[in-house]
């Protein structure tokens, strides 16, 4: 791994019991270890409630995850062509969903959030969420800029 750093990865006992944990695709269980190891949890010593008694500690980034492209190349080993598929896939069972959509610019990326949907999740049920597959932005589809073809103008009258 790229990333080298200690510990592991906690797995909630009902994750992967449910039903749409087990019917996931290699790509898309391989995607998901790979936002559940980008999830961080609050170190130990300053787990404590109000009163000041310890308790399990929390994670702090379920709204915030975000794990890159490269990332999920170089460390996990999905090749690029599947990774939104692997991402769709854990959209639609309700494992996770997009908070702001990357892409606007080079270190513009997508952030995704932490969902308790699989939990709802049944065989033939619609998606909780799907990803828009076009989204244009500007001028793109106007013919205007580089791509224009340009007209010959009739001078002669």
């Amino acid at each position: 791994m790229s990333n080298k750093r200690s510990g592991g990865i906690y797995i909630e006992r009902e994750l992967y019991l449910s039903d749409a944990f087990l019917s996931l695709s290699k790509n898309a269980m391989k995607a998901l270890i790979a936002f559940l190891d980008s999830r961080k949890r609050e170190q130990t010593k300053y787990a404590k409630d109000k009163k000041g008694n310890k308790r399990k500690p929390k994670f702090t980034n379920l709204n915030s995850l975000i794990v890159t492209y490269s990332t999920f190349e170089t460390d996990y080993k999905i090749s690029r062509p599947r990774i939104p598929g692997a991402i769709d896939e854990l959209l639609a069972k309700g494992f996770i969903k997009i908070v702001h959509k990357g892409g606007a610019c080079a270190k513009d990326t997508t952030k995704y959030a932490w969902s308790n949907n699989f939990l709802l999740w049944r065989k033939g049920a619609k998606p909780f969420q799907v990803r828009p597959k076009c989204e244009h932005h500007g001028f793109q589809g106007k013919m205007l800029g580089a791509v224009a073809k340009y007209k010959k103008h009739n001078t002669s009258k």
